[in-house]
């Protein structure tokens, strides 16, 4: 029987493949109106892209679908082309942020939608282009020590301008009591594992001055570690024209987070960004967030004991993952305190939502079992929507859930489901995607 599951898992995979492209924007011309988009097939079946859209409106149809191969070595696995836009729409500042890739199988009617990382594919994806063009540099820093494959950083105040860059073979290891203050482009850039471990009586502090950035740990294959750390005034990491939306990014690299504070970051998407990689966050403060708190990205984790206060945009964002929350409260967040997209399985226990813009989002095929809870003073506690037609509809499941204080008290789409306590509940709109996102509800951000 496992093995028959496991074909017919294969096969439901095979057949609708969401996320079989990645997508990602190059170099955008404002002065030639030409913006470049590359595509990635990431799948095993060849593919046809047949338009680019604009807030769900096409603006670029292609007279003849372009072919991309599966990703089994062919060349034609991957397509780069320049778009010409107009200058008005290429110049919004959320352009690169609301745009998509349709697509769909060769010989399949179903169309499918691939929204591009903003930045470029060979910059992000291909870990090699980066080193090559980023030599380790941790011998140009008097204040790390290395010892074997080990690089630490003691207890003291230090300075660190540019960004230092570590390859596969180190781990950068922090002391309790290090003060790192990042400034003229300050910024960290690991493809080892970082390992900053503070204590309640020595915590690490990583604080961020004028062009001082963030931190990027890439394609590690050693689990990292952030204990003890207090983050302040960060912002997203960026490295010539290429830039990433966060300011503390794991990507495809595995973490444990415990008894840290994000605090006031200045600039970027989100504060931290886990992407393609196991997790726990844990005993850990967000505090006066510019936009997203966390954001997730195919990630498996658990949040406990976590706090989310005055944060800008949403408070935790996760596509396609699969998370536990447990005792986490989430407190003046300006749109959605939980947003689940793109297939999420999100399993929350005592949880409180405290003033904020909306409660509870699922979308897209996902799924919100939250029991034991409360929301208190928020303006639409639970939506349940479809916002991508190629997912589906989604469901909130709740028991034990004590609301109060709202405006409306839920929000659901026809096809999609919530209830309470057992209690189905009826549905409130046939179209919810165009009352959201800052329309009538919610920030105009996504």
């Amino acid at each position: 029987m496992k093995i028959v599951r496991a074909n017919a898992k294969f096969i439901r995979g095979y057949l609708s493949p969401v996320g079989g492209i990645e997508s990602f924007i190059g170099k955008k011309d404002t002065a030639a109106n030409v913006v470049q988009i590359q595509i990635r097939n990431t799948h095993y079946a060849p593919f046809l892209v047949t338009s680019i859209t604009y807030k769900d409106s096409v603006i670029h149809s292609f007279e003849e679908p372009l072919l991309i191969q599966g990703h089994g070595g062919s060349s034609n696995s991957e397509v780069t082309f320049e778009l010409v836009v107009d200058s008005e729409l290429l110049s919004k500042k959320k352009f690169v942020n609301r745009i998509g890739i349709e697509y769909r199988m060769l010989g399949g009617r179903e169309t499918f939608v691939s929204e591009p990382f903003p930045w470029d594919a060979n910059s992000m994806n291909l870990s090699s282009a980066i080193l090559n063009s980023r030599k380790p540099n941790y011998q140009n820093f008097a204040f790390i020590h290395e010892n074997q494959d080990i690089l630490t950083i003691s207890e003291g105040n230090w300075v660190l301008e540019g960004v230092l860059t570590i390859d596969k073979s180190k781990t950068l290891q922090i002391l309790p009591g290090a003060n790192i203050q990042l400034q003229n482009g300050g910024a960290i850039l690991c493809y080892g594992a970082v390992n900053f471990v503070g204590t309640t009586a020595k915590p690490i502090n990583v604080i961020a001055k004028d062009s001082g950035q963030g931190i990027l740990v890439m394609d590690s294959k050693k689990r990292s570690t952030l204990k003890g750390v207090q983050f302040y005034g960060l912002q997203r990491f960026k490295i010539d024209n290429w830039e990433l939306p966060s300011a503390v990014t794991f990507y495809n690299s595995n973490v444990d987070i415990s008894d840290c504070r994000f605090e006031n970051n200045r600039l970027g998407d989100d504060y931290l960004n886990i992407f393609r990689s196991e997790f726990t966050l844990m005993h850990s403060d967000f505090i006066d967030c510019f936009a997203d708190a966390f954001d997730g990205d195919f990630v498996n984790g658990k949040i406990q004991n976590v706090t989310f206060t005055n944060v800008g945009n949403d408070g935790i964002d996760f596509s396609g993952s699969s998370i536990k929350l447990h005792n986490v409260t989430f407190r003046m967040v300006a749109d959605k305190a939980i947003s689940a997209g793109e297939r999420s399985q999100i399993s929350a226990s005592n949880v409180k939502i405290i003033g904020c813009e909306l409660g509870v989002n699922s979308k897209d095929a996902s799924n919100v079992s939250i029991k034991n809870s409360r929301i208190d003073s928020t303006r639409i506690p639970l939506i349940a929507f479809m916002k991508k037609e190629e997912f589906g509809p989604s469901a909130i499941h709740a028991t034990g859930l004590n609301i109060t204080n709202y405006e409306t008290k839920y929000l659901l789409e026809s096809s999609s489901g919530i209830s309470i306590d057992g209690e189905k509940l009826s549905s409130t709109h046939n179209d919810l995607k165009s009352l959201l996102y800052g329309v009538e509800y919610g920030k105009s951000s996504h």
